[in-house]
This record gives C-alpha cells, structure tokens and sequence, in this order.
C-alpha cells in the first residue's frame, strides 16, 4: 500500500470524526424551559457557568453552586442523566 495515500486517507478519517463529535456552545437563554426548570430543580442557588450541546442528545452543563461546580447532562425535556462534581 502506497504510505503517503494511507496517511492522508487516516487523517482524512480522524478530521471527519473529531468534527461529527463536537459540542456546540449554547446560550443560557437558548435552553429549553424543561432543562432549565430540571437544574433549577437539583439546584435552586445554583448559576449556569456554560452550557454546550452534545451531538449524542443532551445538553451539558455546568453549575456553580456555592464553592462547588457540577456538570449535568440533561434532556431536552428535562431529564438529567448524569450529576457529577467537575
């Protein structure tokens, strides 16, 4: 197999998958109320620090909440999967 073509197709490779596994920033206004009410749920003193989407269906999230950050990864109607200290 010809080595330089076996590089430039892995490359070619390792670009299309490191771009379809992105997150995309999302705007605290722009969440939808369901996930909004879930972290003001689990945390009503709580401040979103940044929230990003995630190709993979939920929304994660970081969440200030006196000395300690959280990050969640909630629904799009509101479900948290995952509440863990970042």
């Amino acid at each position: 197999m010809n080595t330089p073509r076996s590089l430039a197709l892995l490359a070619a490779f390792i670009i299309t998958v490191a771009t379809c596994r992105a997150d995309t920033d999302v705007a605290v206004s722009q969440l939808p109320r369901p996930v909004l009410k879930a972290v003001e749920a689990r945390y009503p003193s709580g401040h979103i620090l940044k929230a990003e989407w995630d190709n993979e269906g939920y929304y994660e999230i970081k969440v200030q909440d006196g000395h300690s950050v959280h990050e969640l990864h909630v629904r799009r109607k509101g479900r948290i999967l995952k509440d863990e200290l970042d």
